[in-house]
């Protein structure tokens, strides 16, 4: 029979192998079960709220009896608890298998006025959708159309720029996807209850806007808010005394993708035989673009100009 070790180095090798093993499977195998219950101030159960590692992407939801159960990677970080309406909680575990939590109101939230077409009305006792975006959200964002501004910033909204053009680069608004085919798909807009164009007002003279998503609007303003309506309230005067502010933006446009074209006596070619191959006769005549072929084009009586990289050649401001 034939030794496996001989020398005292392969012994000490093996053995340190050996421990490494052991401290891998060790280390890959420290995960915590945790489990709890999640419930508001008054004793409830909260069914839906979020259960989440912190910074990590473990995690789950809580079931109708506000019960949940969480893997862990380990014992040492933190849960956080979301759930609309109430206050995040961040709660370390610190090896705790066993985490029970009681949720607080969001009450600031939850009082804010919105307006919904015939007054104001507090958030806790809306049950149509609606977002409200304030005008200081507005300000920040360095944009030249109004309508611009609300991309990404209310959800349920989609707002698409159709074209690059000076003045005439304002936004498309969406609000839950296209409702119709053949019918408008534009919300209705309406400043101080008056309907106008978004991009007719200033974004530093919006105080709030209301979007209205859901049908309930159509019970207020008819069939014109079938594809939504957008709110906007102006600014009123304060009590806090003059205030002066200015707000400074400059940018410009230029073309970023411009094809080479042919030179015009290939123009003049391959458009003939384009036409001769759908049977038509050919648009230039031979004695032309042997015209062309022998003297060239003068910008007289011959061209041969790319207008569109001429007019674009500088920047817009």
């Amino acid at each position: 029979m034939r030794k496996l070790f001989t020398k005292p180095w392969e012994i000490s090798l093996w053995l340190l192998l050996l421990v490494g093993v052991c401290q891998t499977h060790q280390v890959l195998g420290q995960t915590l079960t945790i489990r709890g219950k999640v419930s508001s101030s008054d004793g409830q159960s909260l069914p839906g709220v979020s259960v989440l590692v912190k910074g990590t992407t473990t995690g789950t939801t809580t079931n109708a009896e506000g019960e949940y159960t969480l893997t862990a990677p380990d014992g040492t970080g933190t849960l956080l608890f979301s759930y609309i309406g109430y206050v995040t909680e961040e709660v370390p575990v610190n090896g705790r298998s066993a985490i029970d939590v009681s949720l607080v109101p969001d009450i600031e939230s939850l009082n804010e006025l919105v307006v919904i077409g015939y007054g104001t009305q507090r958030k806790a006792n809306l049950t149509g959708a609606v977002a409200v975006i304030q005008g200081e959200e507005l300000v920040k964002r360095p944009v030249a159309s109004t309508s611009l501004a609300l991309q990404g910033i209310a959800p349920g909204v989609t707002v698409t720029q159709q074209s690059g053009l000076p003045g005439r680069d304002a936004g498309t608004i969406r609000i839950r996807g296209i409702g119709s085919f053949q019918a408008g798909q534009n919300p209705l807009i309406l400043v101080d209850n008056i309907e106008m164009s978004l991009d007719a007002i200033d974004p530093n003279n919006i105080e709030s806007i209301s979007i209205l998503k859901d049908a309930a609007a159509a019970a207020i303003y008819g069939s014109r808010a079938a594809n939504g309506v957008v709110l906007i309230t102006t600014k009123r005067g304060g009590k806090q005394g003059f205030n002066v502010q200015y707000n400074g933006y400059t940018g410009w446009q230029e073309a970023t993708n411009l094809p080479d074209k042919v030179s015009a006596l290939d123009h003049m070619k391959l458009y003939n035989v384009g036409r001769a191959n759908i049977g038509q006769n050919p648009a230039f005549s031979d004695a032309l673009i042997a015209d062309y072929e022998a003297q060239g084009p003068d910008n007289f009586a011959r061209f041969d100009t790319d207008w569109e990289r001429l007019v674009l050649s500088n920047n817009g401001l």
